[in-house]
């Protein structure tokens, strides 16, 4: 019989490089919370307005369901969020 569906909040998990620290990191809020799973994949660097591109999609899909965004670094893998959370 399948599980309800989970009443936990959401949070976005947003990465550059999938380390061991972030898996924890991911871990540890998986135990409170639903975690959506962003991965920023800008390698080689030529490919850093196709995932910006895939980032503004994914944040306005997710609008109104993720109450949080955890960021990896503070660089452009988070310019997006900050940029866009007061419309999301």
């Amino acid at each position: 019989m399948a599980s309800p569906p989970s009443k936990q909040p959401t949070v976005g998990m947003v990465y550059d490089n999938l380390a061991t620290f972030v898996e924890r990191d991911i871990r540890i809020l998986e135990s409170e919370y639903t975690v959506l799973r962003m991965p920023f994949e800008a390698r080689p660097k030529w490919r850093l307005p196709v995932a910006f591109a895939r980032q503004f999609v994914a944040l306005l899909r997710q609008r109104g369901k993720v109450k949080v965004y955890v960021h990896q670094s503070a660089g452009y893998v988070s310019f997006l969020a900050c940029v866009l959370r007061p419309v999301l």
